[in-house]
């Protein structure tokens, strides 16, 4: 077994297999427990780490998973793309156990940490499997084992009546792209014979599947990156997710699930790029998701909603990137947004544990005297975010619109646009209301301890500075991906110059106008914004009424109709029997029928 093999199945064995026995060394003491979980999470974010000379292209080795399964196999992948998303799920997950030794303690007085950590490893296990496998029908059991720790985690804090709804919703949403990702998997290994991904993407490129079959596979793996990646019009779970700990918000939106959905884009794209349709699908979702998300996040006061809607309209930059075909521009965001979100869940779970679980942002205020570590890391992610220069968002951001400008696609492109203005106003919106002015709780504030703060510090660092590595970054893509990703290797002065000479710097410039137009003019009613719906905030304050028509006409119209079907169940085992018997009958003869016998 190669040393790259063997490190990649530790990298995803060691927190899946080891995360358990969190309940058997609490029995040694509480403090030996989280020691315990956090160890793992950060030798498992350094078996990722340890991959990085071990990039290569295809396949590497594959494990007989299934006996007498034919070509159902574990397959180990090790190129760029797999490599660079398992590091930021086991580097960023390492950060987050260790934020969590504080930030979790007031919780063991009425949750079980013990299922918390092994959840939370189990969690960054299953993203580092989905990433490191090639083959489809495995990529789909990490797939769901990351959708059922999203539901236990989210529904963590079972006692509040928020939490157990919240969990349950994302797992129901979710469920429905997921089962469109298992159909597309089932239809192309039916038209191929393999489940290998990289097998697949050379029979699509040399015609070998039917467009049927394939608009039907691409129709199904959309729907799947839709549901985890939380875009129009399955974004309705990411919002009530917010119920999770804070720390878990900063795994699901930066390092796991919601980057599963983009990454399967990524991957699958030389598969489908042949439908027209399917580009400008990802392109038009992507960039309606993209504005639609930012103008809600404008009116929201809770500092995690923002947030939340925040990493929706992100996603959607990524997806329209890949739209275009600018996956080197989508895996660039992903990686500089996966950083500077990570930094802004974990700052804003810093303000809420020093001042005793406050989220509302009209309750902050005055806090930058106070916290001064955690605001100056907050501006850092926020500067990210936005886009200003020199930080990493700006780089990557201006890669995806510039992509769009190039491919000729106008008016998404105008979408993202007028996005990143509303971006640029609800963080300069959230960081005033929560840092300056004057002091609006009476509780004691001051700054977090060093398990929280040491994790800011890192990720503020890093969404500083990792454009900075574009030239490795890119050089890896360019050696281990196949020809149909066509990724090129970039120079850092080539970023440079591409950057600062593209005309989207214009965007940039007039963002960082109106940023000043806003602390000069408006830093003083900030407060009174939004109180109350207006004729012209109404949609905004309902999210567009989107969730409030799947609950009242789909949830509504289903539980009637399972009302009137369960008249069907008697309760009679002789009944019950029959229906299975005919339902057989039923399926022989269609089975016979398709010329199956």
């Amino acid at each position: 077994m190669e040393t790259g093999v063997l490190l990649a199945l530790l990298a995803i064995l060691v927190p899946i297999v080891l995360g358990p026995f969190t309940y058997l060394v609490e029995k040694i003491s509480a403090k030996a427990r989280t020691i315990y979980a956090v160890a793992l999470g950060f030798i498992t974010g350094g078996l990722t780490l340890s991959l990085i000379p071990y990039i290569t292209e295809g396949t590497v080795e594959s494990f007989m998973w299934i006996p007498g399964a034919g070509r159902i196999a574990f397959s180990v992948c090790l190129d760029s793309f797999s490599v660079v998303v398992a590091i930021v799920a086991g580097v960023i997950g390492a950060l987050v156990l260790l934020f969590s030794i504080r930030y979790m303690k007031p919780a063991s007085q009425e949750y079980s940490l013990s299922r918390y950590y092994w959840q939370a490893l189990l969690f960054i296990g299953g993203m580092i499997g989905l990433a490191l496998t090639s083959n489809l029908l495995v990529m789909y059991v990490f797939w769901e084992i990351i959708g059922f720790c999203s539901y236990a985690l989210i529904a963590y804090y079972y006692h509040k009546p928020e939490s157990v709804p919240a969990g349950i919703k994302a797992f129901i949403v979710t469920r429905i792209g997921d089962i469109g990702l298992l159909a597309g998997i089932l239809i192309l290994w039916h038209a191929t014979g393999t489940l290998n991904i990289f097998e697949i993407m050379s029979a699509s490129q040399a015609g070998l599947i039917s467009f049927t079959l394939l608009g039907l596979a691409g129709a199904g793996f959309l729907a799947g990156a839709i549901g985890k990646s939380a875009q129009f019009p399955l974004h309705v779970w990411l919002p009530d997710a917010m119920a999770a700990p804070t720390t878990i918000t900063a795994l699901i939106h930066a390092a796991c699930l919601v980057n599963a959905g983009i990454y399967l884009l990524v991957r699958s794209y030389p598969i489908f790029a042949a439908l027209a349709w399917w580009p400008t699908a990802l392109l038009w979702i992507g960039a309606i998701t993209a504005l639609m998300a930012a103008t809600i996040a404008l009116t929201q006061w809770d500092i995690k909603r923002v947030l939340a809607y925040s990493t929706i309209s992100q996603l959607g930059y990524m997806m329209a990137a890949i739209g275009v075909g600018a996956l080197l521009a989508s895996q660039f965001h992903l990686v500089s947004h996966a950083i500077f979100k990570a930094l802004l869940f974990l700052g804003a779970g810093s303000i809420m544990c020093m001042t005793g679980g406050i989220k509302d942002l009209h309750q902050m205020g005055g806090l930058a005297k106070y916290m001064p570590i955690t605001r100056i890391t907050f501006i850092f992610g926020l500067l990210s975010l936005v886009g200003i220069p020199i930080w990493t968002g700006f780089f990557s951001k201006d890669m995806i619109m510039s992509s769009l400008l190039q491919g000729g696609a106008y008016i998404p492109l105008a979408l993202l646009v007028i996005a990143t203005f509303f971006t640029a106003a609800y963080s300069w919106r959230m960081y005033w209301l929560a840092f300056q002015g004057e002091k609006r709780t009476s509780t004691e504030v001051h700054e977090s301890p060093p398990q929280m703060t040491g994790p800011l510090i890192i990720l503020a660092l890093g969404s500083f500075l990792f454009w900075l590595c574009i030239s490795p970054y890119t050089a890896s893509m360019a050696f281990s991906l196949p020809v149909g990703y066509h990724i090129m290797p970039m120079s850092l002065a080539a970023l440079i110059q591409h950057s600062f000479t593209s005309p989207i710097i214009v965007v940039t410039v007039a963002i960082i106008v109106t940023l000043i137009v806003l602390t000069l003019k408006w830093r003083a009613t900030v407060i009174n914004t939004y109180q109350k719906p207006s004729a012209l905030t109404l949609p905004l304050f309902r999210a567009y009424w989107i969730d409030i028509f799947y609950n009242r006409v789909i949830v509504k119209s289903l539980l009637s109709f399972c009302q009137q079907f369960r008249r069907l169940q008697t309760g009679d085992l002789n009944y019950n029997n029959l229906a299975i018997a005919i339902g057989l009958v039923i399926f022989l003869i269609m089975l016979f029928a398709l010329g199956v016998y």
